[in-house]
C-alpha cells in the first residue's frame, strides 16, 4: 500500500522491497523519527523537512554512538 502510494505521488522509493534487506536504513530512520521528530512541532511540509535536516545533523554531529566508542559519526571519519 505504501509504495503504491508513492508510485500515485510520483515518489521515488529508495528503500528496498523487503525491510530487513536494508535494516541500518530502517534503523536510522526509527531513531530520527522516534528521538526527534516526534518530539518537535512541524506544522506543514516546510517545517518537517527543516526538522529532518536538524535531526540527522544532531544524529551525525553530536550524538555519541557507544556502538563507535561513544564517537558520533563524522568523528569516527575524522
Amino acid at each position: 500500500m505504501f509504495v503504491e502510494k508513492c508510485t500515485s505521488a510520483k515518489m521515488k522509493n529508495s528503500m528496498c522491497e523487503m525491510a530487513r534487506e536494508n535494516g541500518k536504513a530502517e534503523r536510522i530512520n526509527g531513531v530520527i523519527k522516534n528521538y526527534y521528530l516526534r518530539h518537535w512541532k512541524a506544522d506543514n511540509e516546510q517545517m518537517l523537512r527543516a526538522n529532518v535536516d536538524r535531526a540527522v545533523n544532531l544524529y551525525n554531529f553530536q550524538k555519541p554512538h557507544t556502538a563507535i566508542k561513544k564517537k558520533t559519526p563524522i568523528g569516527l571519519e575524522n
